[in-house]
């Protein structure tokens, strides 16, 4: 039987198809949507024969339009964890018949106070926000010009002016692009278009564990730096650990790995002794899972290409040289009981890995010290390295930056802290060469 008014949710759909398709990654939401079971299983062989990623996504969204209010609602809690903004308001202002909340400015499904996402109208728990629009991004004055360098015969293009998000003024970084392409026979060639995936786990709010105080300034202030360097943004807020995992997980396995030259992981959540990082779930997931979802065996498109992945967690619950003020938190937590995982490691293989750079911003069994006001530590002077640096030196030039500007801070009662980097099978010089692309 017809659900009462299906027709106006393919409307909404094929109004907007071509400005949906372009923001939407259906290999990647695929099986999010089946876990949600609002699909018949006539729709899922129409969407399984599809071999490119864009047919694919084209007859999801049918089949969802097709579907109604139900696959509709899947599909924007979807984008709502996703941090795909863009997709959503495309949505909703398509939707004549969505209501207004009663005090909300925008319209979105639900009842419930304050401009709200989808998710958080169904599950108050979900603290999802978007912290920025790609379309707030971009300089009007900015163009693309085309420099022509005698560089491998190839032709190098330069980026468009650089963006900037919605930061607090003194944290708006643009990231300097000036000199030439560097390669070499002993440096890792980094000039795909986008450089890479730069995957962003930002955990602010937790079901047991504090909420970490101007976390979110950090996932943004990074956000808008590896953007600005050339890595396709993936954005994540407060995920449990099984989800953490699971999008580890799927990003291992694209294909569009094939074509990206670099990545780049960002954990930023509470954290324990054993690298154990903590979901809003309050579980627990190793860092070591999460790593080898990208090793040479699980992970072949990224064989030989410089994976990066920046850690801004505790590891264990001491702190150098004193006790902290006030104004000073920390990003561990006590156990409040047995250690659950979200998935056990298959501790009978052993993977091979190589290219891989593990930055952890503390060293084993201290804490990572976050100041309430301006954030992480480590995560303020990675980002402030990389803003003034990239353009210029190495990752091991950037990181000891990184590490001068930790090993120079102190706070009250003389506390400290040092990073830990982690270098496996890295055998090359990596230069993140911004706004310097191939045309390949």
């Amino acid at each position: 039987m017809s659900q009462p008014g299906l027709d106006r949710y393919m409307e909404i759909i094929l109004t907007n198809l071509n400005r949906l398709i372009p923001l939407i990654n259906g290999n990647f939401i695929c099986d999010l949507i089946a876990y949600r079971e609002v699909l018949s299983d006539e729709d899922w062989k129409i969407i399984s024969s599809k071999e490119d990623n864009y047919s694919k996504t084209e007859s999801l969204l049918l089949a969802i339009g097709r579907a109604g209010s139900e696959a509709m609602t899947a599909l924007k809690d979807i984008l709502a964890i996703t941090e795909n903004y863009r997709a959503i308001e495309i949505l909703n202002s398509g939707s004549s018949y969505d209501e207004m909340c009663t005090h909300c400015t925008s319209q979105y499904d639900g009842n419930c106070s304050g401009r709200h996402l989808v998710s958080e109208c169904r599950r108050s728990q979900s603290r999802t926000i978007s912290y920025f629009d790609v379309n707030d991004h971009v300089d009007p004055s900015g163009s693309q010009d085309e420099i022509n360098r005698n560089c491998a015969n190839e032709e190098i293009l330069q980026s468009p002016i650089p963006r900037t998000v919605g930061l607090r003024p003194e944290n708006q970084c643009i990231v300097k692009v000036d000199g030439e392409m560097k390669q070499g026979e002993n440096i890792y060639e980094v000039k795909s278009n986008p450089r890479g995936f730069c995957l962003i786990v930002n955990n602010i709010d937790f079901e047991i564990f504090d909420q970490r105080l101007s976390a979110e300034e950090d996932g943004v202030f990074l956000a808008s730096i590896f953007e600005q360097l050339g890595f396709a943004m993936n954005y994540f807020k407060n995920m449990s650990a099984s989800d953490i995992e699971a999008v580890f997980q799927k990003y291992s396995k694209m294909e569009e790995l094939k074509e990206h030259d670099a990545l780049v992981c960002v954990i930023m959540s509470h954290g324990l002794k054993s690298d154990l990082i903590v979901g809003s779930d309050g579980l627990y997931v190793r860092l070591e899972t999460l790593l080898s979802y990208f090793n040479n065996f699980n992970c072949p498109y990224l064989m030989n290409k410089p994976k990066l992945f920046f850690i801004q967690a505790c590891r264990g619950d001491e702190y150098d040289f004193g006790i902290l003020d006030a104004t000073t938190t920390a990003d561990a937590g006590p156990i409040p009981g047995p250690v659950v995982f979200a998935k056990d490691l298959d501790k009978g293989r052993i993977p091979t890995w190589s290219d891989m750079c593990i930055v952890q911003s503390t060293v084993q069994g201290y804490v990572a010290l976050r100041s309430v006001q301006s954030g992480s530590w480590f995560a303020e002077a990675l980002g402030q390295a990389l803003v003034d640096h990239a353009w210029e030196k190495s990752l091991h030039e950037i990181l000891m930056v990184v590490s001068s500007k930790l090993t120079k801070r102190q706070g009250k009662d003389s506390v400290k802290q040092a990073i830990e980097v982690i270098w496996r099978g890295w055998n090359k010089s990596f230069f993140f060469n911004p706004g310097l692309y191939s045309s390949k």
